[in-house]
């Protein structure tokens, strides 16, 4: 989804300025080889989830039906992902998991 993208490319350019080049570049590389999925606005804003969540994320619920993994650090997204039965990583649990050791 175009939106996703977008969203990806939003937290990366608000990193520091090495890192934002590298990762910059291997988005750029990746969109180029990606399959997108694209879904009308006009079907997401039909969805329940719409109004809670919003674009992006109701989004997100309609490609998951597709069986996609979703990698997140959005815990609410998350936890709605999980209710719905649909695969999904929360990565702030790898996180949390390093730090344990």
């Amino acid at each position: 989804m175009p939106s996703i993208v977008t969203e990806v490319s939003n937290l990366v350019r608000a990193g520091d300025r090495e890192r934002i080049r590298g990762i910059t570049a291997a988005l750029g590389k990746w969109v180029l080889r990606a399959n997108e999925e694209y879904v009308e606005s006009r079907a997401i804003v039909s969805d329940p989830v719409f109004s809670r969540f919003g674009l992006t994320d109701a989004g997100l619920k309609i490609v998951l039906s597709r069986g996609i993994l979703l990698v997140t650090v959005d815990r609410p997204l998350a936890g709605l992902v999980e209710k719905l039965k649909f695969d999904v990583l929360n990565f702030n649990h790898l996180r949390f998991r390093d730090l344990q050791g």
